[in-house]
């Protein structure tokens, strides 16, 4: 009598196997998505809101404000925003996640908070989206008040 496995058998296991693998690596590749999409929606909410908090407290006597790329936010001194200031902030994103939507009151892709009130004109949203699966998205609402949600 003989012992061990047929071929049959054994391509039977690795087959099931590499399913049980296809599927692992599917679930974690949606999860790692889904991730960094929250962490940049978590970077960019951060950032507008450091902006809106160094303005009401009149840091440096001045507004700070939020500008939006597709690939990155930045963080700026100042009423307007200049590409070439040398104190801008840049927020890099992950290179899985995109601006794909600025809705801002009074068009542009800048947010500028009001010093003494933190109160907004460019109230609106802005749309964060993963590269990868456009349809993927989360929205950052900016009040008029300042409120970022």
């Amino acid at each position: 009598m003989k012992k061990g496995f047929t071929i049959t058998e054994l391509v039977i296991v690795i087959a099931i196997l590499a399913i049980i693998v296809t599927i692992v690596a599917s679930a974690f590749s949606k999860f790692n998505n889904n991730q960094s999409l929250g962490g940049a929606v978590g970077e960019v909410t951060s950032t507008l809101n450091e902006a809106r908090a160094n303005t009401l407290a009149s840091y440096n006597n001045i507004a700070y404000g939020v500008h939006f790329q597709a690939d990155k936010v930045v963080f700026f001194k100042g009423s307007t925003y200049s590409s070439s200031d040398p104190d801008n902030e840049d927020i890099i994103l992950s290179s899985k996640i995109s601006v794909s939507n600025i809705a801002l009151s009074g068009g542009g892709s800048d947010v500028i908070f009001k010093r003494l009130t933190g109160k907004t004109d460019q109230n609106g949203t802005v749309t964060l989206s993963l590269i990868s699966d456009p349809t993927k998205t989360k929205t950052i609402t900016i009040q008029g008040s300042g409120i970022i949600e």
